[in-house]
């Protein structure tokens, strides 16, 4: 099961894009770039026992632990708990849910102005805690890497640099936190 959801989201969490690995692998947890995953449940299994099984209602998330519950602060799967709103949780199986989201380059995740979508996205953000401290700084990490060079690229190099983190790489994985640096690479043209 782990191995099936890794490869469908291309090894990132399901709402935080963090990279994420197998929590059995002991080798692949333990990196500093990753995550061990643990298997969540979008529709919480509490409020829909009879989705507990279903693989639509499953998703890899980041912050596995061998504990029961990861030290704090929370996020994505563990600070969700059994929280579902239909209406104000953006899904990520949502195919536009990117769309309401934009990032700062400091790292941070927020709404989009957009006022159909922004109490949504305000509501996922917290509700997931999308901008702990951990977070925040490792897209900010990544967005500086593309900061360093950005002004030394041309609008082709950028798009062709989109381009390229839009695809998986010959392992089947995303860059961590690419749509961030997507985002951010965009407003470059």
């Amino acid at each position: 099961m782990y191995a099936a959801l890794l490869q469908e989201q291309g090894y990132l969490c399901c709402y935080c894009m963090m990279r994420i690995t197998n929590s059995n692998n002991s080798v692949q947890a333990n990196r500093e770039d990753s995550d061990p995953c643990h298997i969540e449940h979008l529709k919480p299994q509490e409020k829909f026992p009879q989705l507990a099984l279903d693989y639509n209602n499953l998703l890899a998330s980041c912050q596995a632990e061998r504990s029961k519950k990861p030290p704090p602060p929370s996020r994505c799967g563990y600070k969700k708990d059994n929280w579902y709103d239909e209406k104000l949780l953006v899904s990520p199986l949502q195919p536009d849910c990117e769309s309401f989201f934009q990032y700062s380059t400091k790292g941070e995740i927020l709404p989009v102005a957009d006022p159909e979508k922004h109490a949504a996205a305000q509501a996922t953000i917290e509700g997931l805690g999308l901008n702990v401290d951990q977070l925040r700084e490792r897209r900010s990490r990544a967005i500086d890497s593309i900061l360093d060079i950005i002004d030394i690229l041309t609008d082709e190099e950028i798009d062709k640099l989109i381009k390229g983190l839009s695809r998986r790489d010959n392992q089947g994985q995303y860059d961590p936190f690419s749509t961030a640096v997507i985002f951010v690479l965009q407003s470059y043209l």
